[in-house]
Formats: structure tokens, C-alpha cells, sequence
């Protein structure tokens, strides 16, 4: 019993440390970069640049700390389910608005910043199931991001919401670079970090 209480507080301290070099990786590039963007409009204003630069840099910072904000969200939300004080509250929801909001949402930022289009096939039939919308939300968000973030310009990503076999599936698909076959058996690691062709890619919080 006593070897199973060391093994459980090394693991807590393992994932204390891979959670702190994440975040220390993860934060530092949106602040980098709101930082430099800062900086340059700042200076375009001393020396009157075009209202387009200025415009174009406060519109790169504006994604950057919605990125921070996402992150920041996220790491709240592991505390909670970490602490068991993650709130789950299921009604009945069609799955389809949910998916087309998610890609109302970011359909814009992904062609702006990437030039990939985000698309949704949805069947025509109502796709009623039980869930927490916003977390549901949450997962698609995450993984759409990824998809976005790892397809090529002129790619796409695509959302399918449909019915099989009496069952309701989500598909997120795209014409990205993929996965390789020796990280695929850890995508469910917490904070497992895959690189394919000098591409770092997360499995994600949790």
C-alpha cells in the first residue's frame, strides 16, 4: 500500500512537471508575438505608418489573445476535473446547431490566418442526443483548431455530423499532414507531445 502511495504521488509529480513545461511552451508564443506586434504598432504610430499595417498588427494581436484566453480556459477547466469539480449538466440537444455554430465561429479565423476552409455536412435528419453542449462545444472546438492548425493553405477541414447504423457520429476531417504511425498509440497521453516533420502537435489537456 505504501509502494502504491509513492507510485501515485510520483505520478502527480510527473504530470505537475510535464503540465508547467506545456503551459511554459504554450504561453509563450501568443505573448511573444502580442508583445511584437505591440511594439511595431507602437512605432507606426510615432512615425505615421499606413493605417493598414497599424490595422493588420492590432488584428494579429486581437487572435493572439483570444488564443491566450483559450488557453488559459483550459488550463481552469483541467484544475476542475482534476479537483472532481468539473460541472456536466446533459439535456437533450440536436447536435447539428451545435457543430454549425462551431463553424460559424471559426470559419473566418481560419481562412484569415491560414487560408483553410472550414466547411459542415450535416444530414438532414435530427441528430438528438443527451450532452453538455458547451462542453461538447469545447471538444469540437479543440479539435477543429487542431485540424486548422496543421493543414496546409488552400486545405480543408471539414465537420461531418450524420447517423450510422442507429448511431449519431462527428467526423473532423482534413487534408492536413497527419499523424505518424509511432505517435498514434499515445494520442490519449496526457500532454503527449508528437512531432511530424519538425511539426509539433498536443494530445491535448486531458
Amino acid at each position: 500500500a505504501l509502494q502504491q502511495e509513492r507510485d501515485k504521488v510520483a505520478l502527480l509529480l510527473q504530470q505537475r512537471q510535464e503540465l508547467t513545461a506545456v503551459v511554459s511552451h504554450e504561453l509563450r508564443t501568443p505573448v511573444s508575438v502580442v508583445r511584437s506586434r505591440l511594439e511595431t504598432a507602437l512605432d507606426s504610430l510615432s512615425q505615421a505608418a499606413p493605417a493598414n499595417d497599424l490595422e493588420h498588427d492590432l488584428q494579429v494581436s486581437h487572435e493572439e489573445i483570444l488564443r491566450l484566453q483559450t488557453l488559459i480556459d483550459d488550463l481552469f477547466l483541467l484544475a476542475n476535473a482534476d479537483a472532481q469539480k468539473l460541472t456536466v449538466v446533459c439535456i437533450p440537444q440536436d447536435l447539428k446547431d451545435p457543430v454549425q455554430q462551431v463553424v460559424d465561429t471559426i470559419r473566418p479565423m481560419a481562412w484569415r490566418t491560414r487560408k483553410v476552409e472550414l466547411v459542415a455536412e450535416c444530414t438532414d435528419v435530427p441528430l438528438i442526443a443527451s450532452v453538455d453542449v458547451n462542453r461538447f462545444k469545447q471538444v469540437l472546438i479543440n479539435l477543429v483548431r487542431n485540424a486548422v492548425d496543421h493543414t496546409l493553405p488552400g486545405g480543408v477541414v471539414a465537420i461531418r455530423a450524420y447517423c450510422e447504423a442507429g448511431e449519431i457520429c462527428i467526423d473532423v476531417r482534413d487534408t492536413g499532414e497527419g499523424i505518424s504511425a509511432e505517435d498514434l498509440p499515445h494520442i490519449w497521453e496526457r500532454f503527449y507531445r508528437g512531432d511530424n516533420n519538425g511539426v509539433h502537435y498536443n494530445s491535448g489537456a486531458g
